[in-house]
């Protein structure tokens, strides 16, 4: 074979992949070279040898040329596909976006970061109250400081502190998931709520509240110049007599008016102020302490009002408006060191306002614009 037929042979093998090599190369046994007395290395004996096999010129020149063809075919090929998956995949990958909610503020503080919604400033708090945006401002930044000082609650002292709400209001779970969607919140935003309420108060108390002390001489000067003088009040306990078969109603009035209490089932006795008296019940305060009153005819039967026990007009006593003096007497001195508390929380962190029309407004912390102003101070000087 001769050198040209041997390429050709060649480039026939290493272009049309496995079929042409089945035909075109087999491994042949260690000879040498053709036409040559030097022996084959080991490493050329380990190479397949191409030996000479009878196609046609014409039709390997045809396979070839047929080989390339398809090739350049593919490759010109390739970027129309491209271009017409990126245009069938931008057709088809086009979302809709909607406005959930609104960011409207972001706290930066070194205790972590607080995002504010318009969401957040649309319901009210737990109590029914609306906020403006300074004040939940401040109640996160009060968050934060809590977290601080590690007085965040878990999720037991949570359970706790609903307990006790639930308690102190005669009221059950449902009622209290009621009281929370009437505010706008779920129960799970409720429970979260109440957290940050439970840390804001902690880390009041041990900053403020804590370090404002009352002198005990301070408030029974305030109580002695500053007399309240109480309502009377009435202690009374009420019966129910209820319509007997036997009796018509008012052989039963006879028979109430006639006897002196004895032998009634008697509901647990309270106080009442005067103020709080019923226009229908105010016959109490000409009562004498242990009388009973006339039968009062109800739909359920007749009624029955005994006076248990009663005070007149007196001096409210001093433990009774102890708190609320101490309260009084450092509400000028809170109001104080809150506004340097509130503004020391202001100042150490960086709160980002973003508007509808999409800009920033940054406050940026007095320390950081001092470092900012001396830095480009210290620029134009090397300049």
């Amino acid at each position: 074979m001769n050198k040209k037929n041997m390429l050709l042979s060649l480039f026939v093998v290493v272009v049309s992949g496995g079929a042409c090599a089945r035909d075109a190369a087999v491994t042949a046994p260690s000879v040498p070279h053709k036409g040559s007395n030097s022996p084959v290395s080991p490493v050329q004996s380990a190479q397949p040898a191409v030996v000479e096999k009878s196609v046609p010129k014409s039709a390997q020149t045809k396979k070839a040329v047929r080989v390339k063809k398809t090739t350049s075919d593919v490759q010109e090929s390739a970027p129309v596909v491209q271009k017409k998956a990126a245009q069938n995949s931008e057709s088809t990958q086009k979302p809709v976006l909607y406005t959930v909610d609104d960011i409207v503020v972001v706290i930066y503080a070194q205790e972590g970061t607080e995002i504010i919604t318009q969401s957040d400033l649309d319901r009210p708090t737990l109590e029914g109250a609306p906020r403006t945006l300074d004040e939940t401002i401040f109640e996160r930044l009060l968050f934060l400081d809590a977290k601080k000082y590690k007085m965040i609650a878990d999720e037991d002292a949570i359970d706790k502190h609903l307990a006790t709400v639930q308690r102190q209001n005669n009221m059950t779970l449902d009622e209290l998931k009621a009281v929370f969607k009437a505010s706008g919140y779920t129960y799970e935003e409720g429970r979260e709520q109440f957290g940050i309420m439970y840390a804001v108060n902690q880390v009041i108390d041990f900053k403020i509240r804590s370090r404002l002390i009352v002198p005990e001489k301070d408030v029974l000067a305030y109580y002695n110049a500053n007399p309240v003088m109480l309502e009377p009040s009435y202690q009374v306990a009420r019966a129910v007599i209820p319509y007997g078969k036997a009796a018509s109603k008012d052989e039963l009035r006879k028979e109430l008016a006639t006897f002196k209490g004895v032998g009634i089932s008697w509901e647990e006795p309270f106080w009442v102020n005067q103020g709080d008296l019923a226009e229908s019940k105010r016959f109490v305060m000409g009562m004498p302490v242990g009388a009973v009153s006339e039968p009062q005819e109800i739909d359920a039967g007749y009624e029955l009002i005994k006076l248990v026990d009663k005070k007149g007009d007196r001096l409210a006593p001093l433990e009774e408006r102890y708190r609320e003096i101490v309260d009084i007497l450092r509400k000028p001195k809170y109001d104080e060191v809150m506004a340097d508390y509130k503004k020391t929380l202001f100042d150490s962190s960086s709160i980002v306002y973003l508007k509808q029309e999409s800009k920033a407004v940054a406050q940026v912390p007095a320390d950081a614009q001092k470092r900012t102003a001396k830095k480009s101070a210290q620029q134009e000087s090397a300049s």
